[in-house]
């Protein structure tokens, strides 16, 4: 417990400390705002099952919290070893080291330099020998470190296991099997024993998401016609005796009236290996259009091809400006001048390849003006740019009139995308007084873009101890520590910054349940009535529910 509030008073430190420091890492002046994000930079790091290359991994410029790098899992051979490559895209690699360290990342097991590898072109292959200081079975993290000509440490993380136990080569041959029979139509009647097709549970209707229940010409493509641009990336992200989970990413392509139309596809296998059989317990695709500006406006219509139905979108309070993202783009229609525009994207004509198309990062649309004017954050992993390899919330300004985006603010975290993208679920809400209002680590932050300055909002102590309502203009929470022994709940209206509070009796407690809009909904019990089961919950009859307006 002591050493849980050592480190969270640490982070929390940090952060402070990294967004009082917001002079340093904000653009300023027209020079910043005019300059082209830098080209992607950094290597990528692979293994090897068998001939088939596996667990790509993206390089990280600043240490992770290595407890919370859980994407992939890696499993050893025999001796305890295993074949890597590096792709170093024209960078100069003067030493690769590798440390192995116990699943929460506190102890580190061994740390070793890597001396047997070979360069050919830009592309490095070696192998990694690990001592006998690990158990079978037993998973650990993996990160190997490469340091640059320039002195740049540069970390990859993994998990990885020793296990003799795992068939990781046959279940790895049975999902690139099954991969490769879906773009030959012949073939993949052989697949029809793995479906289980069903009308209804799934319509085919639509190619952007395919499963197990869809029918097979629905997985073969139908009438697309799709070519496979790259070879997949395979990514094992679970392994097991029998079952194992995998995640393959590639770009396909469809014949155009000018060129190609690409696409952005996602495959989740999970399977069940007996000697026997192998069994296809679940399966699901994603494909989406990756946007071509120049044909995707006809007919005062917008055509995004195949894609969500549900776009994420914003739109200025006249309705003339419309903000949306689509294929990892965020893109902007304005009526009135009858303009289309690409705000932001990792990848673009001139910079697609495995680092800037991989998806470890998200957009949010923080604000729309009438002007044309948005402001939006670039949460997660940095593909490219000045934060390239860092995680963390990129705020950004787009000016309609100047065609140019400026970097308002960065935001630093440690504890990858998963994690980061489940805290701006929570919160991430931008007002017209710059105020820019975020969750992290169970604190509620209010950030002064404009004067550069932070302040502690709240500290949630509980789950369900904070509810947010759906377009995060209005927050509430409780006032004790205790959830069911509250006896006071604060209400913050992040538009205008103005807070209040709801009170029970001496003898009640009271909870907040969710929102009905911006109407906050609560109940109200007798602390007498509360009770403890024999499961360990407690009982908590209300005695009324009330809906409060919080304007």
């Amino acid at each position: 417990m002591k050493k849980s509030l050592i480190k969270l008073s640490v982070f929390v430190l940090v952060f402070l400390v990294a967004l009082l420091g917001f002079g340093a890492i904000m653009n300023r002046g027209q020079n910043n705002l005019t300059m082209e994000m830098s080209r992607a930079s950094l290597p990528i790091v692979g293994f090897f099952q068998g001939d088939v290359e596996v667990n790509q991994l993206h390089g990280y410029t600043e240490e992770m919290d290595t407890a919370f790098q859980r994407d992939t899992i890696l499993v050893l051979g025999a001796a305890r070893e295993a074949e890597f490559y590096i792709d170093t895209y024209g960078q100069n690699i003067n030493n690769v080291t590798m440390e192995v360290r116990s699943i929460d990342g506190q102890r580190l097991i061994e740390e070793t330099s890597l001396t047997e590898w070979e360069m050919e072109r830009t592309r490095i292959t070696g192998q990694l020998q690990m001592k006998d200081l690990l158990e079978a079975d037993q998973e650990y993290q993996l990160v190997l470190l490469l340091e640059t000509e320039e002195g740049e440490v540069i970390r990859y993380y993994t998990r990885c296991i020793w296990s003799q136990q795992l068939y990781v080569q046959e279940k790895v041959d049975f999902v690139v099997d099954f991969h490769q029979r879906l773009f030959d139509a012949e073939k993949a009647k052989s697949l029809t024993r793995y479906l289980e097709t069903n009308s209804k549970l799934e319509d085919n209707s639509s190619f952007h998401k395919v499963n197990i229940h869809s029918s097979l010409k629905q997985l073969t493509y139908g009438e697309l016609n799709v070519t496979r641009e790259w070879e997949p990336t395979i990514q094992i992200t679970e392994m097991a005796n029998q079952t194992a989970s995998f995640v393959m990413k590639f770009l396909v392509s469809s014949p155009a009236q000018k060129g190609k139309t690409y696409y952005l596809a996602e495959e989740y296998y999970r399977i069940r290996y007996t000697p026997t059989r192998t069994y296809l317990l679940d399966y699901q695709r994603t494909m989406t259009q990756i946007p071509d500006v120049q044909n995707m406006y006809a007919n005062d219509k917008i055509l995004l091809g195949i894609t969500d139905s549900q776009v994420k979108m914003s739109e200025s309070q006249d309705g003339n400006v419309l903000v949306f993202e689509v294929a990892g783009k965020l893109m902007s229609y304005n009526a009135t001048a009858n303009k289309l525009a690409v705000l932001f994207g990792f990848y673009d004509e001139e910079n697609m390849d495995a680092r800037t198309m991989w998806r470890q990062h998200d957009i949010k649309i923080l604000d729309v003006q009438e002007s044309g004017n948005v402001q939006f954050a670039v949460y997660g992993y940095m593909n490219r740019g000045r934060n390239e390899g860092r995680v963390g919330i990129q705020i950004y300004h787009y000016d309609s009139a100047l065609n140019t985006i400026e970097e308002i603010a960065y935001i630093p975290y440690d504890k990858g995308f998963s994690v980061l993208q489940a805290e701006v679920e929570k919160l991430l809400y931008l007002n017209r007084d710059q105020r820019l209002y975020l969750t992290l680590e169970n604190q509620v932050y209010c950030i002064n873009l404009s004067e550069r300055t932070i302040h502690e909002v709240a500290g949630i102590n509980q789950d369900n101890g904070l509810f947010v309502s759906e377009n995060h203009e209005t927050m509430v929470w409780l006032e004790e520590d205790t959830l069911n022994q509250s006896q006071k709940l604060n209400v913050r209206n992040m538009t205008n910054d103005v807070q209040h509070s709801i009170e029970a009796g001496m003898e009640e407690s009271i909870r907040p349940l969710g929102f009905m809009g911006e109407d906050i909904i609560y109940g109200v019990a007798y602390r007498e009535d509360i009770v403890e089961e024999s499961t360990g919950q407690l009982f908590v009859p209300m005695y009324k529910i009330c809906i409060s307006n919080t304007r």
